[in-house]
């Protein structure tokens, strides 16, 4: 007989969202899944004891698990159980819905987080968004049978094969998860790349199971389905790899580049006094999360708390800033009050650069000095060198030069590059760079996004005639052939790229 418990494990330990749930960031919820499975468990085994101390223990994680245990009293209605296991899931849900959101909630919160924000688009507060909903039931139903809805049921029941949709009345308890994610007004909660999957996973798969079985009832030689168990496993492994994090997990902890710049990071972290406080941005923040005293970049950047228009006010306290500036969670957030949170950030707590690579920055307090990592106007020019022809963009900007030196100590195995640009007029965009590494034969080896100045003084705060020079650190890939460095201005307007600069790496520098 072929394995199917095995087969439905490995589709588990495959699906993308567990695994980006399991790697992004920390999220209480994802410690809900076991106790959401042992729940879905003690109901099937008409274990109410155990049903109700499952069901506590994952509420406990997150607010919005009251409604996935509410939904267990309809499912129980069309299961035709018994009234006991209709009402009580019902009254507990509702009981856990009033102590923590109606009661704990406001009282913790003070309210600083606004989490009907996340539903702006349908009200302006609660009552306002039940109003609309009530008066104009068309609008969210509208949302149901949306193309999106489609799409993200696709992406939720695609690497399983579809076979949750063979037992989508199992989907049923998951169901309010589902509308709360396509009624936000938050794309990430469409997706499979963050952890907003997580309360749907064990129903997702206890539906898998059921429409397994619905799929194997039709079918009687035994041939058949041990070949089927096979596909099915290959399918779930192959659509794991192609849609999950495993891939580019597996390149992050084996690959050469990824590996100096876990080790420059790992120095970085080591030059941090471990009592002091700190602010960072996320990637940092799991390492850095034993101590007593930290912060999210994030609210720098956005200018109040997550959810909320209260100001955000880093405490005097903090002695580092451990920034990487590339980071999309922090780019891409929006400032509520139209501020420019970044230089208010600088020029508050004075701070000083401890060390720098690729867009990865360690400030510390102390004096403000910043110009290890660019400088406005500066004494000295660049000394140019033949293949450094001055090239402007939009007429707005000119590179006049670049300069590479070989590192040493922290930085072995890395490129210093120091650009000197030339505002021509006010830039009106705000400009980056892709720089790239190439061989003789033209094969790219590898390419670093860089935000010049490190958004710290973007090309829109330029001033005409202004000279600027920027230095940044790049891991050298590995290679037995000479190398070029190529240098490309992003334009902000398409993402066209446009080649400015082609730099042979002096063989000194390896």
């Amino acid at each position: 007989e072929a394995p199917w418990p095995l087969v439905l494990a490995v589709g588990y330990a495959f699906y993308p969202g567990l695994g980006y749930t399991n790697l992004y960031e920390f999220h209480p919820t994802a410690l809900a899944v076991p106790f959401l499975f042992l729940s879905i468990l003690a109901y099937k085994d008409k274990r109410m004891g155990r049903f109700v101390l499952a069901c506590l223990v994952s509420m406990s994680f997150q607010e919005n698990i009251c409604l996935v245990v509410g939904m267990f009293g309809v499912f129980s209605s069309f299961e035709r159980r018994k009234i006991n296991w209709i009402l009580l899931p019902f009254l507990l849900s509702c009981v856990w819905f009033w102590l923590s959101v109606l009661l704990l909630q406001p009282h913790l919160n003070k309210g600083t987080i606004e989490f009907n924000r996340l539903y702006s688009q349908w009200g302006t507060s609660w009552p306002d968004i039940l109003k609309n909903f009530a008066a104009k039931p068309w609008l969210p139903l509208g949302v149901l049978f949306s193309k999106e809805s489609l799409i993200y049921l696709i992406r939720l029941t695609g690497p399983l094969f579809f076979l949750s949709l063979l037992g989508g009345r199992y989907l049923l308890p998951a169901t309010p998860i589902f509308f709360l994610h396509l009624l936000s007004s938050r794309q990430t909660e469409r997706t499979l790349i963050y952890h907003y999957t997580a309360e749907m996973i064990p129903f997702l798969l206890w539906a898998a199971a059921v429409g397994l079985s619905i799929a194997l009832w039709r079918i009687h030689d035994e041939k058949i389905k041990k070949s089927l168990a096979g596909y099915l496993c290959g399918a779930f492994i192959v659509i794991g790899l192609l849609t999950g994090p495993w891939l580019s997990l597996f390149e992050k902890s084996f690959g050469p580049m990824e590996k100096s710049r876990v080790a420059f990071d790992r120095y970085l972290l080591s030059q941090i006094s471990p009592a002091a406080s700190v602010v960072s941005t996320f990637r940092f923040l799991p390492i850095l999360s034993q101590r007593e005293e930290l912060y999210s970049f994030h609210h720098v950047t956005l200018g109040a708390y997550t959810l909320s228009s209260k100001p955000y006010v880093l405490p005097d306290t903090i002695r580092y800033a451990l920034l990487d500036m590339d980071d999309l969670l922090v780019s891409n957030f929006k400032n509520h009050s139209g501020d420019k949170p970044l230089p208010d950030f600088l020029n508050k707590y004075s701070w000083e650069v401890a060390d720098f690579s690729q867009d990865v920055v360690l400030l510390k307090r102390g004096k403000k000095d910043l110009t290890r990592l660019f400088r406005s106007n500066p004494p000295d020019f660049l000394k140019n060198d033949p293949q450094a022809v001055a090239l402007s963009f939009h007429s707005e900007i000119e590179l006049s030069a670049v300069a590479l030196e070989k590192g040493k100590d922290a930085h072995r195995g890395q490129i210093g590059v120091s650009l000197e640009w030339r505002a021509l007029k006010a830039p009106s965009r705000l400009y980056n760079i892709i720089a790239v590494f190439k061989e003789p034969e033209g094969k790219s080896l590898h390419a670093d996004y860089h935000n010049i100045c490190y958004k710290f003084y973007p090309t829109t705060e330029w001033k005409k005639g202004e000279r600027v020079r920027e230095n940044f650190w790049l891991i050298l890939p590995r290679s037995k052939k000479p190398l070029t460095l190529e240098i490309h201005l992003e334009d902000p307007s398409n993402g066209n790229l446009l080649p400015l600069k082609s730099v042979p790496v002096p063989e000194s520098v390896f």
